[in-house]
């Protein structure tokens, strides 16, 4: 059956091999941080070729020499589904819109759904020759019939099947859900077009712009708003905008499976160069060596690109070469003022490639020259500080690639600390001495206001009452200085003039205030 299957297609083929001599290979950039991996599998005779990421958060392939469907976890362990018709030849395999993983069967003429658990379940596909699959805007599965009797299918998720048939030379291959909300799709064949089909089912293709034979193969729907095509036989990557203008760019050799990447870049295999490349939305290409043999692929879990080894029983793992932009760059927070504590802290860091980053160090920079020996979350700013900017810098490690990235805060000015505000000083209470001379039974005084710190040596401590004792009077304590002439008696409390009575310890003398 698998024979049977290419005898269909190396009509098509050797007008690759034809198209292919004498082109060269589009001069590559080099970019040191994208990394490629290969992951044996250590399946007999296996053929991968299909690749989609799954709702389990492992990477799902097509094995269309072993008949088989296999699963890659995230922890790396492989598991293998075999079909119920070993020679049905799966290749194009993707997350369908009820959480299981559907695929097409090219040489069975079925579409295949597996579940997470490994659960096989067939559908007639109503094609003789199903090859590439995406889940559509409307919930239902889309396929290309890549045979004679051309078409574009839909499958309902139960397997309810519609067919909308192309002209016998299309030969549609790859397609996908479109930013426009239909589906597009490759023509491989002698027409030469790509093809927009609505959810109703209503056909449109371009070829304007499009270079001649150019075996348009895999699709997929662009970061900017328009869909990107690998031209196989041509060497080229196509661009297409949903009101159909085409332009094209050049590649290495026989470019095959394309993809958008979480970088904002279209991915795509170079399968005759064992190389993976990298085009941005503006036509700049970087080429990665050393994939084995690279055929379809897609954007894994875990940020890299997954791609299926069609010769040998591998898969690869190509690293996304740019980290994505840091989510919120540090703060400086704390109480702009010399002798108070600043904190760096507040960055927040997406994974990429599965992981976030490790924070490797942390820096003050005072007017953007490093602060030597300020390595800590914490800084407190010296006097000599005053009127400089402060800021700090995070700096973090992927560790697939290892990939260092920096991240800045906003500058900040500091002050200088506001001096302590003195003590209030107390303002004195008042008081009043009182010189006093004395007889046997009186004794009459001059006052005069002087402030409580007033100090008497030889003082004793006396009470002073005014007018008779009654119910509710207050004495006064004061502070007496007695002298050879004078008596000296200083109240906290100024006594307006009257009589009073002194009294020092059991004597009492009538005193009066002048």
């Amino acid at each position: 059956m698998i024979g049977a299957a290419f005898r269909k297609i190396p009509a098509v083929l050797s007008c690759i091999a034809v198209g292919v001599m004498g082109l060269g290979a589009t001069p590559a950039s080099a970019d040191p941080v994208g990394s490629v991996t290969v992951h044996q599998l250590a399946l007999v005779g296996a053929e991968m070729w299909g690749a989609a990421a799954g709702p389990d958060g492992a990477m799902w392939f097509t094995d269309v020499a072993g008949g088989r469907i296999i699963r890659r976890g995230s922890d790396g362990a492989v598991s293998h589904f075999d079909l119920p018709d070993a020679t049905s030849y799966p290749t194009s395999i993707v997350a369908g819109p009820d959480g299981n993983l559907w695929f097409t069967e090219y040489v069975g003429g079925k579409i295949g759904r597996i579940t997470p658990s490994g659960v096989i379940t067939d559908f007639d596909a109503n094609a003789s020759g199903p090859w590439d699959i995406a889940a559509g805007p409307d919930g239902n599965l889309w396929y290309t019939d890549f045979a004679d009797s051309a078409a574009v299918v839909k499958m309902t998720p139960t397997g309810s099947t519609t067919r909308y048939p192309l002209a016998t030379d299309a030969y549609p291959k790859g397609i996908t859900a479109g930013p426009d909300g239909n589906l597009w799709f490759t023509e491989s064949g002698s027409r030469n077009r790509i093809g927009r089909i609505t959810p109703s089912g209503t056909i449109d293709e371009f070829n304007i712009g499009l270079s001649t034979n150019t075996q348009s193969w895999d699709i997929a729907a662009g970061p900017d708003g328009n869909l990107w095509f690998t031209e196989y036989n041509a060497s080229k990557i196509g661009r297409i905008t949903p009101s159909g203008t085409i332009n094209e760019f050049s590649t290495g050799p026989q470019p095959w499976g394309i993809a958008t990447g979480p970088d904002g870049a279209l991915w795509f295999t170079q399968y005759a160069s064992n190389a993976i490349g990298r085009m941005t939305t503006a036509g700049s290409m970087t080429e990665y060596t050393g994939a084995g043999a690279p055929w379809l692929l897609a954007t894994g879990p875990d940020g890299s690109m997954w791609f299926a080894n069609r010769n040998g029983d591998s898969v690869g793992q190509m690293t996304t070469g740019t980290p994505p932009p840091l989510r919120a760059a540090p703060s400086v927070t704390g109480t702009l003022q010399v002798g108070q504590t600043q904190q760096c802290s507040g960055e927040q860091w997406d994974a990429w490639n599965g992981a976030p980053p490790t924070v490797s160090s942390i820096g003050w920079l005072l007017d953007g020259r490093t602060v030597p020996g300020a390595t800590g979350r914490s800084f407190t700013p010296a006097l000599t500080d005053v009127g400089r900017t402060l800021a700090c810098t995070v700096t973090a490690t992927y560790s697939l690639p290892a990939v260092t990235v920096k991240s800045t805060s906003a500058s900040v000015t500091l002050t200088a600390q506001p001096a302590p505000e003195p003590a209030p000083t107390p303002t004195p209470a008042s008081a009043q001495l009182l010189t006093c001379k004395a007889s046997k039974h009186r004794a009459r005084c001059t006052s005069k206001v002087v402030p409580a710190t007033y100090r008497f040596t030889a003082s004793k401590k006396v009470k002073v009452r005014k007018g008779r004792v009654t119910a509710g009077d207050v004495s006064e304590k004061v502070t007496v200085a007695l002298s050879t002439k004078n008596t000296r008696i200083l109240a906290k409390t100024p006594l307006s003039r009257g009589k009073y009575t002194l009294k020092v310890g059991r004597t009492s003398r009538p005193i009066r205030v002048t």
